[in-house]
C-alpha cells in the first residue's frame, strides 16, 4: 500500500510540473499616426469652427444628445500639438468662427476662401479645423436592467487644410467613450467639458505619432528557467528575465525550447527589434502542436508583428524630421 501511494504520489509531482501557465506583460510603443506630413510643413494652426452649443434649456434628467465646447477642444488640442514637439509651431485662432446653434446634422467645414485667409492671416502651413464634437449620453447598464451609471460616447471632426486647395486636404472623425459611476459628481456641463477635452486626445493619436500600451501574452512556468524569469518579469527586471529565457531557449528540447523561443520573440518586440521577433515567433510555430491551442495564440501573434512591422515603416518616414 505504501508503495502504491508513493507512486501515485510522484505521478501527480509529474503532472504538476509540467503544467503551463500564461501571464501577461505591457509595455509602451511609439505608433505611427495616420498622416505622413511633408518635412515642409513646420508652421500649424489649430480653429475652432465649431458652433456655440447652448443647453441651458435642457432637461437636466435626461440624457440629451450634446455638442462639445469648440473653445475648451480646440484649446487642448492646440496644446498637445504643442508639447508633442512634432512641429516648430503651433498657433491657435482663439475667435469663434461660428455662431449659436442648438441642432446639428453635418460639420460646418470652412470654404476655400476661409481656410486660405486664416491661413495666410496665422502664417501656417497647415490650418486644422475642429468642426464638431458629438456627446451621445446613454444609460450604462450591468446585468441588463441595473443601472451602473452614465456613458458618453464621444465622436470629434477634424479637417485640415493647405493653401490653394480646393478641398480638404484630409479629415479625421473617431470614437471612444468615457464612463460615469453614480457615486461620480455628474453634470451636463460636466459631460460636455469631459468630452471636449477628451476628444483632443483622441484625435492626437490619428494626427502624429503617439506612445500605446500594448499586451502580450508569454509562458510563465514549464521549466525552471521561466518560472524564474516570470517572477522578474513581474518586477520588471528585463535583463534578467531575458537571460532566464534564452537560457531555457539554448538548453531545451522540444516544448520547452519552443516555449523560450516565443518568449524571446516577446522580449524582441518589447525591445522594439520587431525583425528579430518575428524570426523568433517563426521558430516557435515550427516546433509546435498543430491544431492546439499554442499554435493558435502564436499565430495571432504572427498577425500583430506583421501588422507592427508594416505600421514601423510608415512610422520612420514620420520620424525622418528629427534626423
Amino acid at each position: 500500500m505504501r508503495h502504491t501511494k508513493t507512486v501515485l504520489a510522484l505521478l501527480m509531482s509529474l503532472l504538476l510540473g509540467s503544467c503551463v501557465s500564461y501571464n501577461y506583460v505591457t509595455f509602451d510603443r511609439l505608433e505611427a499616426g495616420d498622416i505622413n506630413y511633408p518635412e515642409s510643413v513646420r508652421k500649424v494652426g489649430v480653429v475652432n469652427n465649431m458652433p456655440y452649443f447652448d443647453f441651458a434649456g435642457l432637461d437636466g434628467n435626461t440624457l440629451p444628445p450634446l455638442e462639445g465646447h469648440g473653445k475648451i477642444a480646440a484649446d487642448t488640442l492646440a496644446n498637445l500639438l504643442a508639447l508633442a514637439d512634432y512641429f516648430d509651431t503651433v498657433v491657435i485662432c482663439d475667435s469663434m468662427l461660428q455662431g449659436k446653434n442648438t441642432s446639428f446634422s453635418e460639420p460646418y467645414a470652412l470654404s476655400p476662401m476661409q481656410a486660405d485667409s486664416l491661413m495666410d492671416v496665422l502664417g501656417v502651413d497647415v490650418l486644422f479645423s475642429l468642426d464638431r464634437v458629438k456627446v451621445d449620453l446613454s444609460n450604462w447598464n450591468e446585468n441588463g436592467n441595473r443601472y451602473k451609471g452614465v456613458k458618453a460616447v464621444v465622436t470629434p471632426v477634424v479637417f485640415a487644410y493647405i493653401p490653394g486647395r480646393e478641398t480638404p486636404w484630409f479629415a479625421i472623425s473617431c470614437k471612444d467613450s468615457i464612463g460615469y459611476k453614480w457615486n461620480e459628481p455628474m453634470s451636463l456641463g460636466k459631460f460636455q467639458k469631459d468630452a471636449s477635452a477628451y476628444s483632443a486626445y483622441m484625435l492626437m493619436d490619428h494626427l502624429l505619432p503617439s506612445w500605446k500600451m500594448v499586451e502580450r501574452i508569454y509562458y510563465a512556468s514549464g521549466s525552471v528557467e521561466l518560472r524564474d524569469a516570470n517572477i522578474y518579469l513581474m518586477a520588471e527586471n528585463w535583463k534578467d528575465t531575458y537571460w532566464l529565457w534564452k537560457q531555457a531557449y539554448d538548453t531545451g528540447k522540444g516544448k520547452k525550447k519552443m516555449m523560450a523561443a516565443f518568449n524571446l520573440a516577446v522580449y524582441h518586440e518589447a525591445h522594439d527589434d520587431t525583425d528579430r521577433a518575428l524570426e523568433c515567433l517563426e521558430e516557435a510555430i515550427t516546433m509546435v502542436k498543430s491544431g492546439s491551442f499554442d499554435e493558435g495564440m502564436m499565430k495571432v501573434y504572427r498577425t500583430q508583428l506583421k501588422k507592427r512591422i508594416e505600421k514601423r515603416k510608415k512610422l520612420e518616414v514620420q520620424m525622418k524630421r528629427f534626423e
